[in-house]
């Protein structure tokens, strides 16, 4: 049986999570610096933490075409996101946003999951 043939999601080393929020770090700074928005930045740094997370989860998978088909997927949702929802609000305390997030990572994991299932040709 090849990895393909039984999608698992491994865990994510400690230094993962410390990885996924240094990719989402500059992004808020580039928000904040050039366009003067700051929580527009700050969901576009979740939205890279999110993504590298989700990598990290599957990264057994990263010369699949599933694994980079469901990123390409959750990409343009997060761009989506990032830019159509207006994000106005800036008094939003950042901890409200973890169900979003957790939620987030979880519809994420599922779609690739789902994904790496059908080009394997598993019903189940």
């Amino acid at each position: 049986m090849s990895k393909i043939d039984d999608p698992s999601i491994q865990p994510l080393p400690n230094w993962w999570w410390l990885l996924a929020i240094a990719c989402g770090v500059p992004v808020v700074l580039a928000f904040w610096l050039f366009a003067g928005e700051q929580f527009r930045g700050f969901v576009a740094a979740l939205s890279v933490a999110v993504l590298v997370a989700v990598f990290g989860l599957f990264r057994e998978f990263r010369f699949s075409a599933s694994l980079w088909t469901g990123l390409a997927i959750i990409f343009v949702a997060h761009l989506f996101l990032v830019f159509a929802v207006p994000w106005e609000n800036n008094h939003l305390p950042g901890i409200m946003a973890l169900p979003f997030v957790l939620a987030d990572i979880a519809v994420s994991t599922g779609l690739i999951f789902l994904l790496i299932r059908k080009r394997a040709g598993l019903s189940r």
